[in-house]
């Protein structure tokens, strides 16, 4: 069956919040979902370069989509958030910490119709929580608003609508870089093999890959932060939410030198609790290793970047990119 992939963004988000909200963690319905939000999210990848042709624009709805499904994995099934206790009944980031909240959601009082709304909103905010803003989940090194911009909308907004400006004029210099004889040049498929056309590459195009990196990076975070700042905008011009709801996307510039503070501390942290939690799910539960020690604390770290690996891989295949490297592979072996 051929339709647009989004349709599989749209359908993982509402089965999403509709198995969190009206099921316990306990529940066999929520591994079903998560066989059938795993055929939405390969669905989508599969067919993304193929209805939508800027590439920018497949990636980030093939990336949103497979952090979705990744969100769910966290949410639904490891950390089991759910109604009743309002927050989750496993913590796998930090065992010391108190779980759920003493009051039953489930035997308040109210109307059919408004338990229903209850449960529907509850399970939309968790699904859509990637971050854990405002909650006692959210990571240690997340950034907060100043206190000028959190208590002052207008404030806020005219800084988000600033961002908003400088992002699109940075993203329009980037494409535009790249545009023509250069694209055709220097990132043709005949280029990937860097190692092995080592002696073949010149100073020139060495200097042009690593402005080409540069480039890449600033359009890549110009776009993530852009959207992330029209969101913000219209949430809080609209009254929907606060500023409170809407910290830094990322951390400080000057925080980025360094494998570890750039990971850490700069990037964006959209996934870092889902990683986080598969990765101590695998370890610790899984493998049964203890919490501890400095070979654990390595085993981790490469954990987490192979399953980053991995996730971005996906994200080339919405691209189609991996499927033409295949391509041009078999003909070159051919």
């Amino acid at each position: 069956m051929d339709y647009h992939p989004i349709l599989d963004t749209i359908a993982i988000a509402l089965l999403a919040s509709v198995t969190i909200g009206f099921t316990s963690p306990s529940s066999s319905s929520r591994l079903v979902s998560l066989f059938i939000l795993a055929y939405f999210t390969f669905h989508c990848l599969s067919v993304c370069h193929e209805h939508i042709t800027k590439g920018i624009w497949a990636s980030t709805l093939g990336g949103y989509t497979i952090f979705s499904f990744l969100h769910y994995l966290d949410v639904a099934l490891l950390s089991g958030w759910s109604f009743e206790a309002h927050g989750p009944i496993n913590d796998l980031i930090n065992r010391n910490r108190r779980l759920g909240n003493s009051k039953s959601y489930s035997k308040s009082r109210g109307s059919r119709q408004l338990q229903i709304l209850s449960r529907l909103k509850f399970g939309l905010s968790t699904f859509l929580l990637w971050r854990f803003v405002n909650t006692s989940y959210q990571s240690r090194t997340a950034l907060r608003l100043d206190k000028t911009s959190l208590y002052s909308r207008c404030r806020f907004l005219f800084h988000t609508g600033l961002t908003i400006i400088i992002c699109y004029l940075t993203l329009y210099a980037a494409c535009s870089f790249r545009a023509g004889v250069f694209t055709k040049k220097f990132y043709s498929l005949d280029k990937v093999k860097l190692i092995s056309t080592v002696g073949e590459i010149s100073l020139k195009e060495l200097v042009t890959r690593y402005l080409a990196a540069v480039q890449l990076g600033l359009g890549l975070l110009s776009f993530q932060h852009g959207v992330y700042a029209i969101t913000a905008f219209i949430n809080v011009a609209t009254g929907l939410g606060s500023p409170l709801g809407w910290p830094p996307f990322n951390g400080p510039i000057l925080t980025s030198f360094g494998v570890r503070h750039f990971w850490s501390m700069f990037w964006l942290r959209t996934d870092s609790h889902s990683l986080n939690a598969l990765v101590n799910y695998l370890m610790h539960s899984i493998f049964g290793l203890q919490r501890s020690g400095r070979l654990v604390r390595y085993i981790r770290i490469f954990l987490k970047f192979a399953i980053s690996g991995i996730i971005y891989a996906a994200i080339d295949f919405s691209l189609g990119m991996l499927l033409q490297i295949s391509v041009r592979y078999s003909e070159g072996r051919d």
